[in-house]
Parts: C-alpha cells; structure tokens; sequence
C-alpha cells in the first residue's frame, strides 16, 4: 500500500513537472511568434527611415509598411494654414537607420470639426472676442457691427449669425450687433485710436458712434505699417482740424484717419 502511494506521488511530480514545462513552451513560442516587442528585439534587420512628412496619412502609413515599419498615428487639431489628414512630424526622424519592424510615431492633423454656435447674446464685446477663439470660431472687425438698441448696455451683443445652436465648421466666421447704447447727446472719442491698427481704430469709432470718412496715408517710421497716425475732421471751410483721443462733441462727426504706410 505505501509502495502504490510512493508511485502514485512520483508520477503526480513528473506530471506537474511535465505540464509546467509544456507551459513555458508554449509562452516562449507565442513570444516569438506573435508578440511584437520580442519580435523587434530578435530582429537585426535594418532600414533607413523614409521621410514621409507632408503626405497624405494614408500614403504615409503605405510607405512605412512597405519598408516593414509598423505605424502608430496620433492626430493633432486643424490649423488652417495645414492640408488635413497631412504628416505634420514623425518619430523616429526622417533618413535614420532603424530596426525593421518598429513602430514609427506619426502626427497628423485633423480636418475641420463641426461645431454647434454658442449663445453670445447679452455679453460684452470683449468677452465675446475671448470667448470666440476658444471657441474655434473667427471674429474680424468687419464681423462687429455697431447700431443702437435700447433693450441692451453699452458694448452688448444683441444680435448674432449664425445663430444660437446652429451646426457650421471650425474656423467659421461669426457676425454680431453690438449696441452702441444711449449717447445721452454727447459723443466721446475712445481711447486706443492713435498708434492702433486702422481695423481696431475704425472699429473703436464706430462703436462710438462715429462715422468714418476718408483714410489718408503717410509715412512715418516710428510707427507700424496700417496704424493709425492721426485722426481729423473736416470744418465747413475744409479745413482739417486735429481731433484727439477722449475730445467730446454734440454731434457725432465724420472721422478722418491717416495711417502709416511704408515707403514704396
């Protein structure tokens, strides 16, 4: 009875000791069959890296494959001044001498997501400009349009296009009233005018209630390229009268602007 328990723990050892073994066999073959990471370090077979930036994804991920490169693609926001779905960098880099079968690290950008237009009614100009690049969106001084409505302060948007909730691209332009609020009969040249590009100085104008009425130029080379040098208007002579920034007046009159150009 001892001598059969003996054999009976013998062979359960051999058995475990069999099966453990067999175990490890088959790790070791998966490991060098299909797991890429061991495949890579047994791997002594090299190529030089191609330079893919600048193409297509699609190309790109083809060229790779063909030089026995495995890709891995990460994807960066839209810019304008980039094609989508172009290589805008990789790693490792371009014309390297590298191990076949490595994974090379691609940076592409996106295209143009769709968004749905924010509400904008009610807030300040100002925050509105802030709000608008984070936003995804575009606002130029020709977007912001000036006019008088009595249900909304000084500087608040009360109109806007596309309108709230409508679907349109990144990078899109928005359009929006701004009230001018009430005057209470006395009209106020801003501040920020003078040494200001013609775009923002018009814009501040108008917001004033200005109207705009020639753009002279001049050159000056203390000053930048289209900002403002002067602003003046005309008197019922002709003459030109100087006016300057926080200068008060009854009626809103016509502004002139001469701006800095480079000599030609």
């Amino acid at each position: 009875m001892k001598l059969f328990t003996k054999n009976k723990y013998i062979y359960s050892v051999k058995f475990f000791i069999v099966s453990l073994m067999s175990f490890f066999l088959v790790v070791i073959i998966w490991l060098f069959s299909f797991d890429p990471i061991m495949h890579y370090l047994l791997n002594t077979e090299e190529a030089y890296m191609e330079d893919v930036i600048g193409m297509y994804e699609s190309d790109a991920i083809d060229t790779l494959r063909a030089k026995g490169f495995n890709v891995d693609v990460s994807y960066l926001d839209y810019q304008e001044k980039f094609t989508p779905y172009t290589v805008f960098d990789m790693f490792p880099k371009p014309f390297t001498k590298i191990k076949k079968n490595r994974i090379v690290e691609l940076s592409v950008f996106k295209d143009k997501s769709t968004i749905s237009v924010p509400n904008y009614i009610g807030l300040d100009l100002r925050e509105v400009q802030r709000r608008v690049k984070k936003d995804k969106l575009k606002i130029g001084p020709k977007n912001i349009i000036p006019g008088f409505n009595s249900d909304f302060a000084e500087g608040e948007v009360y109109h806007q296009s596309p309108n709230v909730g409508e679907n349109v691209l990144e990078g899109d332009s928005l359009t929006i009233s701004v009230s001018t609020g009430s005057t209470k009969g006395l009209f106020v040249v801003p501040d920020e005018i003078i040494g200001f590009s013609v775009d923002h100085a018009i814009l501040e104008l108008r917001l004033k209630n200005f109207p705009i009425g020639k753009i002279d130029t001049v050159f000056n080379e203390k000053y930048l390229e289209d900002t403002v040098w002067e602003i003046y208007y005309n008197a019922e002579d002709d003459q030109k009268v100087e006016i300057y920034e926080g200068d008060i007046f009854t009626v809103p009159l016509r502004v002139n602007l001469v701006i800095n150009k480079d000599e030609e």
